[in-house]
């Protein structure tokens, strides 16, 4: 059996100091903001605000508390702050070959009709067009080591955003921001979507390595001739060999090689095009500025895309167990902000699970979350699971945690009554 009440305390506390740094720099009431919208999220696995309300269980009316959240939702303007803030945090993991994934989903809104800027998006999951909802750009890092993934940017965009020029305009914005935080660590990891001469001069300019997967129809110049890249790998079998786990969790052999080629859009730029034979339909095709000098070096830009495929699960994660698509807020301010503190609880999550000294507490949270074939390779189901069922167990929220005035101390002076009364027992 666990104590629930020390396991509880424990939680409220670990969750209000990580808030409390990220939230340096704030003003009082967005520091406080902060903590209640991290950990109503948490404790109700939900971005209703309605359930968030409940879980802080505050002793005035629940119309008032979320009248308070829907107001500072709306004010809340600190996402810069607050993500200089996380860097901190997360600068100790992102070393020169750690892969920065880049990655673009969706928010469907199929039966909305009040929401503010809703645009036409493709739904990545039916492979729809035309559906009503918001793109999400999310960024993350993935350590080769645990194999846990740790969200360090997310924004939500519509297409009918007044000012929006394009995916790539936001795609470039996200590029900057992390730029700006971590300079140029980390292999910046992405998919087909992003085969675009724009990232690749981007990349180039900025001098940060990257990993994008190529499309079928894109040309190349090797030995100076222009040639489709399906048909170039044709030509060449492969000179290196490995086994590697596959998205189904099998095993398979492959082959892979990789080939010093040019683009048409810029030339006089050396890059590597590395393939991988009987991978897919048309193999694997991967273009990356990394040094590539023999097998070891080719199988890196590998592995560094074949961790993408976390991103997808993390991004289901995300929307499933939190109910991001059920979001009800309907200002377009209220939107963004909602997505961006929900990723910052799943960045807590991340972020405890990586701290040695939680990792008492996270095996206990996993444990109360009782899953009946074990602990999952994807353990952030489980943490949340146990953060659930911890805290909907007590009826007191975080008001106690949340003393952000320092009080003054108490004069050590008698007061003039005070010293009336001591006069008074010394006479008697």
């Amino acid at each position: 059996m666990f104590d629930y009440s020390k396991t509880a305390y424990d939680l409220k506390r670990s969750i209000c100091n990580f808030c409390s740094r990220l939230a340096q720099g704030l003003p009082v009431p967005f520091k406080k903001f902060l903590s209640c919208m991290v950990f109503g999220i948490l404790a109700s696995k939900t971005v209703i605000l309605a359930e968030i309300s409940r879980s802080l269980n505050e002793e005035i009316k629940l119309k008032k508390t979320i009248e308070r959240l829907s107001r500072n939702l709306e004010k809340f303007s600190y996402t810069d702050d607050v993500l200089k803030n996380l860097s901190s945090e997360v600068k100790r993991y992102i070393h020169h070959d750690t892969p920065i994934i880049i990655d673009l989903s969706d928010i469907v809104k199929k039966y909305g009709v009040v929401f503010e800027n809703m645009g036409k998006i493709r739904d990545g999951s039916t492979k729809e067009t035309n559906m009503d909802g918001y793109y999400l750009l999310e960024a993350l890092i993935y350590n080769h080591g645990d194999k846990l993934l740790v969200p360090i940017y997310s924004d939500l965009f519509s297409p009918s955003e007044p000012g929006f020029k394009s995916e790539n305009e936001e795609i470039i914005k996200c590029l900057d921001k992390l730029r700006r935080l971590y300079g140029t660590k980390g292999i910046y990891t992405m998919d087909r979507g992003m085969d675009n001469v724009l990232f690749f001069n981007y990349f180039e300019n900025n001098s940060q390595k990257f990993v994008i997967r190529l499309k079928k129809n894109r040309n190349v110049i090797f030995k100076g001739k222009e040639i489709n890249i399906v048909d170039l790998v044709k030509q060449y079998k492969g000179k290196y060999s490995t086994i590697i786990k596959k998205k189904n969790g099998k095993q398979r052999k492959i082959q892979f090689g990789f080939l010093p080629i040019e683009l048409p859009e810029s030339t006089g730029k050396v890059c590597n095009l590395v393939f991988v034979i009987v991978y897919a339909r048309k193999g694997l095709m991967l273009l990356t500025n990394l040094d590539i000098k023999d097998g070891k070096d080719c199988l890196r830009p590998i592995l560094c895309y074949i961790s993408r495929w976390n991103v997808e699960e993390f991004i289901r994660f995300k929307k499933n167990q939190y109910k991001l698509e059920d979001v009800r807020v309907q200002s377009y301010q209220r939107l963004k902000n909602i997505n961006f503190l929900l990723t910052m609880a799943m960045s807590y999550i991340s972020l405890t699970s990586k701290s040695i000294s939680s990792r008492q507490m996270i095996f206990i949270l996993q444990e109360i979350s009782k899953r009946v074939h074990g602990i999952p390779p994807f353990p952030y189901y489980s943490t949340a699971d146990g953060i659930y069922e911890v805290l909907k167990k007590h009826k007191t929220g975080i008001a106690e945690f949340l003393n952000y005035t320092k009080k003054k101390p108490k004069s050590q002076q008698l007061s003039l009554f005070e010293l009336r009364y001591c006069k008074s027992l010394l006479v008697s």
